[in-house]
């Protein structure tokens, strides 16, 4: 799509995707299969400091698609690096927008990324029940390594 226009930047840039963050709340809300309580506690402004505490030693980068033609945030991407750990903490691209390698762009720019680092490790964490994504992300790489079980 000739229209969508990125912008790269760091933690300033979390209040822009607040709205699209909420639209992928609200799918793992719909979709967790024994933790939906959790999600309905989970909000914003809990996300966004449990990420600056996490990056104290690090850094974070967000990217922004942007739909120049109607002046609309459609996807983003947030990655951390934290001491030798690159990790893809969340990712989101509107449904209408699926398909037009936006989630393609997030990904390889998040892995070049990590791999200018020289991070010995790279993940993302799947929630239970949003098991849908893996076929994407199997595209890069990433598989399944381990389920860890919480206690309900």
């Amino acid at each position: 799509m000739n229209n969508i226009k990125y912008i790269k930047g760091n933690e300033d840039y979390l209040d822009l995707i607040r709205p699209l963050w909420e639209k992928l709340n609200k799918h793992h809300k719909k979709n967790s299969i024994h933790f939906k309580h959790k999600f309905f506690k989970f909000n914003f402004t809990i996300r966004i400091e449990k990420l600056k505490e996490k990056i104290k030693n690090g850094d974070l980068k967000v990217t922004i698609a942007k739909d120049i033609n109607k002046n609309i945030i459609v996807g983003y991407s947030i990655s951390s690096l934290s001491k030798d750990i690159g990790e893809i903490e969340s990712i989101y691209v509107e449904p209408e927008y699926r398909g037009n390698n936006i989630g393609d762009y997030f990904m390889k720019s998040s892995i070049e990324w990590f791999e200018k680092s020289k991070v010995r490790h790279i993940q993302i964490g799947v929630i239970t029940g949003n098991e849908e994504v893996f076929s994407f992300y199997e595209r890069y790489g990433f598989y399944p390594k381990v389920t860890i079980l919480s206690k309900k």
